[in-house]
């Protein structure tokens, strides 16, 4: 009766298991036709994604053949197919691509956690460009598909990252390739917004200038009563 019991279960535990793939189907062009190649490292802890309870099914996560970097690599290749007179080498971190259940005063939520980067590779160093960090948290009784949102959402963050990527200008900071995991450190330690607890109010165009701490002169903030910014005018 127990064996009988068993094998009447196993059935519907193989139907609980439900997949998504990151399908990596969006457009991936580099309109401005300077970026000759993409490079993807992955430096994750754990290559693996775990798996997720969500409304009574238990859904896995993966790439189209299961090897992330691989898998974006060719995403950019296949939407970037003339790339001879392009000069860029960029290079994409993925630091962290997590996706898991946490329980919270009894209910369940399911969490997107990922973190990459991009560098523009030049004479063997390293100049960053963009990053992506975000943690996404979504209560699994109050959103409705959660799964295929993190699925889509990951391709759709990847895509706007390279978008903006190809746009950006570097840092000016060389990082040698054997300081690569330790990149984060070293802008920090070069720029005065991060060495500074205040920092200068002010309007910043770009990374580069809030870094450095040089917002636009002649620029005064209009603020509130509560000390919130209501706007920036040019004096």
């Amino acid at each position: 009766m127990k064996n009988a019991l068993i094998l009447f279960l196993f059935p519907l535990l193989i139907f609980a298991q439900k997949k998504e793939v990151f399908k990596l189907k969006f457009p991936l062009k580099d309109y401005t036709r300077t970026t000759k190649s993409l490079e993807v490292i992955d430096v994750r802890k754990n290559k693996e994604i775990k798996d997720i309870f969500y409304r009574g099914n238990t859904y896995s996560f993966s790439f189209p053949t299961n090897n992330l970097s691989k898998d974006i690599e060719n995403w950019f290749e296949e939407n970037n197919k003339k790339r001879d007179k392009a000069t860029n080498e960029i290079v994409m971190l993925v630091e962290d691509l997590n996706i898991f259940n946490e329980n919270r005063n009894n209910q369940i939520f399911c969490v997107l956690d990922m973190k990459v980067s991009t560098f523009l590779k030049k004479d063997q160093n390293y100049y960053f460009l963009k990053r992506y960090d975000n943690v996404i948290s979504l209560n699994s009784k109050e959103e409705a598909g959660i799964p295929n949102t993190f699925a889509e959402n990951t391709q759709k963050v990847l895509q706007n990252l390279m978008f903006e990527t190809y746009r950006a200008n570097p840092l000016e900071i060389a990082i040698p390739e054997k300081d690569l995991n330790n990149y984060d450190e070293i802008l920090k330690s070069n720029y005065a917004a991060f060495s500074k607890n205040d920092l200068k109010d002010g309007v910043y165009l770009d990374s580069k200038s809030f870094f450095t701490q040089t917002p636009l002169e002649n620029y005064k903030l209009i603020k509130n009563s509560k000390d919130e910014v209501l706007k920036a005018t040019n004096a």
